[in-house]
């Protein structure tokens, strides 16, 4: 296999991992929030109740760590931030 299959191949490996932990956690949000006395988020102001939201968050970490990469110079690290970006985007 060559490096720009392996590549590719985790590529898809790390879209459907954090597609699947979307859905975990999405899940597991709707479990607590139907608890009669639900317990505090912590770093987030409001719960989460959405597939749409825990994205809207995934997406602000990533264009986040896009910024960085960019500005530490690490273009090829920033091009796979920003493929994955794209991605989600397209898919959601």
């Amino acid at each position: 296999m060559t490096d720009s299959e392996l590549n590719k191949l985790a590529d898809l490996i790390v879209q459907k991992l954090l597609k699947r932990q979307a859905d975990y956690d999405a899940e597991f949000l709707k479990i607590m929030m139907e608890k009669e006395d639900p317990p505090e988020v912590g770093f987030m102001s409001k719960p989460v109740k959405t597939n749409e939201e825990i994205v809207a968050l995934h997406l602000d970490r990533l264009e986040s760590l896009l910024e960085k990469y960019i500005a530490e110079e690490k273009y090829e690290d920033a091009s796979r931030v920003q493929k994955e970006i794209d991605r989600i985007k397209k898919d959601f």
